[in-house]
Order: structure tokens, then C-alpha cells, then sequence
């Protein structure tokens, strides 16, 4: 049996309650990621300068990444997307370094970190 358990219609995340036969249940959580990945390779493709976001160049808008895909960093690499703490943030930078989730990155030019 599965129902429905929350919809956010700003991000399309979607949660569901599966109860199994043998009494075990399960959360799963989904998110169409269409639109944020279009929106992505726009900001990729624009032509705009990658320091185009903070005027002189110290802030930059370098990625943007769905809530799901912050969960199955955790389960995959045991860490909060949050965590403040500069190793965590410079394993963030190295995988959105990477070309395996470049798709994440809004900016075109450069590695993070």
C-alpha cells in the first residue's frame, strides 16, 4: 500500500508511505529534476560571466542542487550538504567539480574550491 504523505509543488519534491505485507513501511521521497536541470544548463550556456552574480567577483552562483540529490549525496558519501565544516564543503566542491555532476553546476568555467 502506498499514499501520498507531502507534496511541495515550489520544489516537486514528493513523499510516500509504502507499508509492505510482512509490517515493514518505507519513506520514499522523488523529485522531477527536469526543470532545475534546464534551468542549470541555461545559466551554463548564457554567456553571462561567472562572477556575474556578485558584482566584484566574491560571490558567485556556482550550483544549484535538488533537495534529492542532497540526500542521495549523504547516503552515498555519509555527509550533510549543510555541514558548515570546510572538509565536508571541500568534497561538495570536488563533486560538483567533477563532469559526473556537472549538470549540477550554473556556472560553466572553472572548479570549485
Amino acid at each position: 500500500m502506498s499514499r501520498l504523505i507531502g507534496f511541495n509543488s515550489e520544489s516537486g519534491v514528493e513523499k510516500r508511505w509504502h507499508e509492505h505485507a510482512d509490517g515493514t513501511w518505507a519513506i520514499e521521497v522523488k523529485q522531477d529534476l527536469t526543470p532545475a536541470l534546464d534551468r542549470n544548463k541555461a545559466l551554463q550556456t548564457s554567456g553571462m560571466p561567472d562572477n556575474a552574480w556578485g558584482g566584484d567577483g566574491d560571490v558567485r552562483w556556482v550550483a544549484f542542487v535538488p533537495f534529492t540529490v542532497m540526500m542521495q549525496w549523504e547516503q552515498l558519501y555519509g555527509f550533510n550538504y549543510y555541514d558548515p565544516d570546510p572538509e565536508v564543503q571541500a568534497k561538495i566542491d570536488k563533486l560538483l567539480s567533477s563532469n559526473e555532476w556537472s549538470y549540477l553546476r550554473t556556472m560553466y568555467t572553472g572548479r570549485l574550491g
